[in-house]
């Protein structure tokens, strides 16, 4: 008499590993009434400190999470996102334009109506965004890497 093997002999199927380099893959866990959401770290538009707390705003979204600036910034580096100014991070893929403010002011012009300030020490680093030209945002957002970062939930 033939039967079926026993469960654990049967072969296991190999885990689904996570893609850590697509960014569309990628998502941000974030807490809304009745539950979370899982926001596309793609659609991420900012990131801004306001004391212990991050705003992150995408599209017309507002979220508010308590998880340092600092940590979510290492992390998204590798996904376009550059600091503008101590407390705000952007993804460079929503920056639409650059404004000159007075005496070494900037603004970076956010595809969603955002105007944000560039913080001074930041001001030089970021120079290439308001020169003409064409600019890639690939090589810029790599020059800006400073700190090797780790996926998210790692």
């Amino acid at each position: 008499m033939h039967s079926a093997p026993k469960r654990k002999d049967r072969p296991r199927a190999a885990p689904q590993r996570f893609d850590e380099t697509n960014p569309h893959s990628l998502r941000l866990v974030v807490k809304r009434d009745g539950g979370v959401s899982l926001l596309p770290v793609h659609e991420i538009d900012s990131l801004e400190a306001e004391g212990n707390v991050v705003i992150v705003r995408a599209a017309a979204e507002t979220y508010r999470i308590r998880v340092p600036l600092s940590q979510l910034h290492d992390r998204l580096t590798p996904f376009g996102f550059i600091r503008i100014h101590r407390s705000t991070v952007v993804r460079l893929a929503s920056i639409v334009g650059v404004e000159k403010g007075t005496y070494r002011k900037a603004f970076a012009l956010l595809r969603n109506g955002a105007r944000l300030e560039i913080g001074r020490a930041e001001f030089n680093r970021l120079r290439a965004l308001w020169q003409p030209g064409l600019l890639d945002l690939s090589e810029l957002s790599a020059t800006l890497r400073l700190v090797p970062a780790e996926p998210i939930g790692a």
